[in-house]
């Protein structure tokens, strides 16, 4: 490749780039924009414990959902999600019964 093509390239690619660009150089130059940026704290350990734990679900026969419970627990945790999501469907079983 040549001086000349290997000019030529940039400067197809400054011209390409010519939206993101902001400054000129000394030379004529152009810089790229860059955005701000912050250092994160790192911690001293780059370890972190994780668990996890593979639940079953069963699912709401109103509005499709899964949710998740403890084994055992279907019963109880699907009530609670009628009571949070459903409660007019909860009123409404309470007055017919």
């Amino acid at each position: 490749m040549t001086a000349a093509a290997s000019t030529a390239g940039r400067r197809d690619r400054v011209r390409a780039a010519g939206p993101y660009l902001t400054d000129t150089t000394a030379r004529g130059g152009v810089r790229p924009r860059l955005a701000p940026w912050v250092a994160m704290n790192t911690s001293s350990s780059t370890r972190f414990p994780v668990t996890i734990t593979r639940l079953p679900v069963v699912g709401c026969q109103i509005c499709h959902q899964t949710v998740a419970h403890k084994p055992g627990q279907a019963s109880a945790v699907l009530t609670d999600h009628y009571r949070r999501v459903h409660p007019d469907v909860l009123t409404a079983a309470q007055s017919a019964g």
